[in-house]
């Protein structure tokens, strides 16, 4: 595995857990939880006389929130229980065959870890699987799980668990990045007398329930939405030249299918003719769990490139060796912006995080500094610079274009993104379906997010070029739900009776550049004259 130094909460537990304790473990994000409790409950289950059997049933249940985490710790446990080959770890989640689950719940599961769906299902309906053998029960990801609805799912499998188990000596051990009254509540039903470790008093940047590791390095972009695309090519580009590992955080599943076709195809072949190649991969809930555990397994063994992603990765996945995280839309709260930038810098290492902001969003920032998280501005002008890195594949894809400026080269790259678009029906197809996704996510904001975001002040036409797209936006909101066109189409009436079309506006509303921010005191003058 390559540690050679225990973590901080590695550190406090152990010994807890030696002493066969319940155990409360309050942490940050990417501080080595997993370790933390798998390595003392192993190394008792090793120390057992007589040694344990495969066929004496389960001794530890590990409870997870989803398939990628059950499937993560699945692997850590396989890997440490090389050195003792009698101690057989097992996963029983969804998407699984149940039959095949089965099979090896006869043969003889000691450590097995499964989302809660899956437990309560073998529970009711397989004869060979109880929690009477069940020293030990793990409830990871407390509070995600809390957050997802399991809470009655794992209120059943607690009291499955205490009733098989009364009158025999067992443990729990819970774990959580936040102590809500939701997690106490869980930690009341499920430990008895615990000793809480709080990893976060620790830690110089632990202020109120956010802590992130200091080797964080976070930045957000204001930037046009029309720029988007430019903005996120940029950053990629960038990143291929450092060989950097980077997830992409999008908004819908239909966006991320759209950025996967978009980018496998044209990015990667313009950064292949400047000699980087660079892998896109996706993950979103709705792929098969054969895909998932695939595209999952793959990018966790990869040294570089590109994950886009929609929330199912920002919770308590440990993806190796992150080097960026890319925040294409908001995060829909403090927590969830903690939780997605938690995926890099992990256990020590170094990372950075963006966060790309339009104009009328940048109030989000007010939302981060009441949690103490002040990110630092990164400058548009100095991103776009690596598109030059294309020039050739630019060049021969747009022969007639003046490239001089990052501008332009910039510029161009749009056009090529949709002329491409354009040209192929899939592709076209997909990038409207991810419009329409994008605008019923923006106008399904939380109350919290709605007043630092307000979706009226979101220019379609603008939003439209995020997915290379030049129809109108009536003409794509068609796929909207009818409030949402009906205000469009009102909004957009209104504002072009308000003010002339004249020659500057006319400007302002072709120009690929114009930031949409306030005009300068230049023209302001000039506009009184």
């Amino acid at each position: 595995m390559k540690i050679n130094k225990a973590t901080v909460i590695q550190k406090m537990s152990v010994g807890h857990i030696l002493k066969r304790k319940d155990v409360l473990i309050k942490s940050p994000t990417g501080s080595g939880k997993t370790l933390a409790y798998a390595l003392p409950i192993l190394h008792l289950l090793m120390n057992e006389t007589p040694k344990i059997k495969r066929e004496d049933g389960t001794r530890v249940v590990i409870i997870t929130p989803t398939r990628e985490l059950a499937l993560q710790t699945y692997q850590c446990l396989e890997l440490l229980s090389k050195a003792c080959q009698y101690i057989v770890p097992g996963v029983l989640m969804g998407g699984e065959k149940k039959k095949s689950e089965k099979a090896r719940l006869r043969k003889g599961i000691v450590v097995m870890v499964g989302t809660p769906g899956r437990l309560i299902d073998h529970l009711d309906h397989t004869s060979s699987f109880s929690f009477g053998t069940a020293d030990w029960l793990v409830i990871d990801e407390a509070d995600r799980m809390l957050e997802m609805g399991f809470e009655q799912s794992i209120s059943r499998i607690i009291e499955s668990w205490r009733k098989e188990r009364a009158g025999k000596a067992s443990n729990a051990i819970l774990l959580s990045a936040t102590l809500t009254p939701g997690v106490e509540k869980l930690a009341g039903l499920s430990l008895n007398e615990p000793v809480v470790v709080d990893a976060t008093q620790d830690c110089q940047g632990a202020l109120d329930d956010f802590v992130l590791p200091e080797s964080l390095e976070q930045t957000f972009m204001v930037c046009p939405t029309k720029l988007y695309l430019v903005a996120l090519s940029s950053l990629i580009v960038r990143g291929a030249i450092q060989k950097d590992k980077i997830v992409v955080f999008l908004p819908t599943q239909g966006v991320v299918d759209f950025y996967l076709n978009l980018f496998s195809g044209i990015m990667a072949e313009a950064l292949l003719d400047s000699g980087y190649k660079v892998n896109f991969y996706r993950l979103h809930g709705t792929m098969s769990q054969h895909d998932r555990t695939e595209v999952f397994t793959q990018f966790r063994g990869r040294e570089s490139g590109v994950l886009f992603t929609t929330d199912v990765a920002s919770r308590g996945l440990d993806l190796p060796r992150v080097d960026l995280i890319v925040q294409f839309s908001l995060p829909l709260g403090v927590q969830d912006y903690v939780h997605r930038v938690g995926r890099t810098a992990r256990i020590g290492t170094e990372g950075r995080a963006v966060l790309l902001l339009m104009p009328c969003q940048a109030k989000y920032l007010n939302l981060l500094a009441k949690a103490k998280l002040r990110p630092e501005q990164m400058q548009m002008r100095g991103v776009i610079n690596y598109i030059k890195t294309l020039k050739d594949y630019i060049a021969r894809k747009n022969p007639s274009f003046g490239l001089r400026s990052a501008e332009d080269y910039c510029t161009a790259l749009q056009l090529t993104f949709e002329a491409e678009v354009k040209k192929e029906p899939e592709l076209l197809e997909s990038a409207r379906n991810a419009f329409s996704t994008y605008i019923r996510s923006a106008a399904s904001y939380p109350l919290e997010l709605r007043e630092v975001a307000p979706f009226k002040e979101l220019h379609l036409g603008h939003v439209a070029k995020m997915f290379c797209l030049n129809d109108p936006p009536r003409i794509l909101g068609e796929k909207a739900p009818r409030h949402i066109r009906n205000e469009n189409k009102n909004r957009y009436n209104n504002s072009r009776a308000a003010r002339p079309f004249t020659a500057a506006a006319k400007r302002k509303e072709v120009s690929e550049w114009d930031s949409g921010m306030a005009p300068s005191k230049k023209q302001r003058r000039e506009a009184k004259r």
